[in-house]
């Protein structure tokens, strides 16, 4: 008799586990990214596809579903009644989680682009490969063509009271990391051992057009076929030019630093479809031929390294809109439309300050 001896199959352990740090970039869908993977991480770790805790507090209220209390380790704006523990904790806790969850765990934070590339930034990648060792850790980023992310990327801080600027005066002195070959580059000399994993931000390169069968294909995998929740939502919506025309400057922060007020104002513009230049860009096609031209000898660096032919044309210029900019020294306002603005106001100002 012939005895057949079957070997026994491998077991997974955390050496075989990688770790995706999700940097953003901001204006990318992270927050859309985040939320998918969140609401749907019961789902996904059946199929070996880890969303470790964010750590928020449901009872604050606070809808964000990011890693960000990781990120801000390094400083930042922490509150602990949103996060009720430490950075520190928080690390400790996702390691062990990893350790205990061989599979693709996704770490996500877009503070991370601004901790990354930066003087000090040595220390944090080699915290963050010590954390999560003996598991492969993997960088993801988002690219946007500059012209459209300075737009919303300013629409952004404008919309959470955070511009400390005007539009114009953002235009003259972008964010550092918008030279991506650059950006990267510095990300690359951190650890050698990193794959960094450059994805276009654009719906029409999007694989299957889906932003997140997208991302699931940076981790090197098929979308799961499950019942998936959140998948058609629009999660961080961006506010119109004449909104942010009217909010941009410093006169008006102390109002717009109250939710209600906000509210209000969202709601208006927002069911103003006949407005004049209601979806009007704030940029020019001229406009945006002058910040790709900055970046093109960067955008053909990254391109080379990180992107195939066909990505690459998500971030060179197309063809003209023939869209007019917003012109924010124009009547776009009817009688009732002011009428109804200064009502929002006053009683914003009669209320005692949140």
């Amino acid at each position: 008799m012939v005895l057949t001896i079957t070997p026994k199959k491998r077991r997974s352990t955390s050496k075989d586990s990688t770790v995706y740090l999700h940097i953003g970039l901001a204006k990318t869908g992270t927050t859309a990214i985040q939320r998918f993977l969140h609401e749907n991480s019961e789902e996904l770790a059946k199929h070996g596809v880890f969303y470790p805790d964010n750590f928020r507090s449901p009872e604050t209220g606070y809808h964000d579903w990011g890693h960000h209390i990781l990120s801000h380790k390094w400083g930042g704006w922490l509150d602990p009644k949103v996060f009720p523990i430490s950075p520190d904790e928080a690390w400790e806790k996702t390691a062990e989680f990893i350790r205990s969850n061989p599979g693709k765990h996704v770490i996500s934070s877009e503070r991370f682009q601004d901790t990354l590339g930066i003087p000090g930034d040595a220390e944090i990648m080699r915290f963050i490969e010590d954390t999560v060792a003996p598991a492969k850790l993997v960088i993801v980023v988002y690219l946007r063509r500059q012209d459209m992310f300075a737009e919303s990327h300013y629409k952004e801080l404008v919309k959470n009271n955070f511009h400390t600027s005007t539009f114009a005066e953002y235009m003259s002195n972008l964010p550092h990391f918008l030279d991506y070959a650059e950006y990267l580059g510095k990300i690359s000399k951190l650890s050698p051992s990193v794959q960094i994993i450059a994805r276009i931000y654009d719906p029409n390169l999007f694989t299957c057009g889906n932003l997140f069968a997208d991302f699931f294909d940076a981790l090197d995998m098929e979308l799961p076929k499950i019942d998936l929740a959140s998948g058609k939502r629009t999660t961080n919506p961006s506010i119109n030019s004449p909104l942010v025309a009217l909010m941009e400057t410093m006169r008006t922060k102390p109002l717009w630093r109250e939710a209600e007020f906000r509210r209000k104002l969202y709601h208006f513009f927002d069911n103003k479809p006949e407005m004049i230049d209601i979806g009007a860009p704030m940029l020019s096609d001229e406009d945006r031929r002058e910040i790709l031209k900055r970046y093109e000898d960067s955008n053909a660096r990254v391109a080379d390294l990180y992107l195939s032919e066909q990505h690459a044309l998500g971030l060179t210029m197309p063809e003209d809109s023939g869209k007019r900019k917003f012109n924010k020294d124009r009547l776009i306002y009817s009688s009732n439309d002011v009428i109804r603005l200064l009502e929002i106001t006053i009683s914003t100002l009669k209320k005692p300050p949140s």
